[in-house]
């Protein structure tokens, strides 16, 4: 749910890594997707606050990852190492 300002998106064909759609969602937009949609997200000009409701059935604790134009896992980011280093 964007809080305040704007959240810039972008979808992907990961087949092509070209971007196929874009939109901005502005103050109380809430979206719910399924894993699996691969999008990039920006802050607009002036930023933006959102809050994310991320759901892993696997209960391993992965949040998102991060991908190459072609669909290569580069990083990941998971809970459980967050936690670890906000902990220290």
């Amino acid at each position: 749910m964007v809080i305040k300002g704007e959240l810039h998106v972008s979808d992907f064909d990961i087949k092509t890594g070209k971007e196929i759609n874009k939109r901005i969602r502005k103050v109380g937009d809430f979206v719910h997707k399924e894993s699996g949609d691969i999008h990039m997200e920006k802050g607009g000009p002036e930023g933006a606050l959102v809050l994310f409701m991320i759901y892993d059935s696997s209960r391993k604790g992965n949040l998102a990852e991060s991908i190459t134009k072609t669909g290569k896992v580069i990083s990941s980011s998971n809970i459980k190492n967050i936690l670890k280093r906000i902990s220290k």
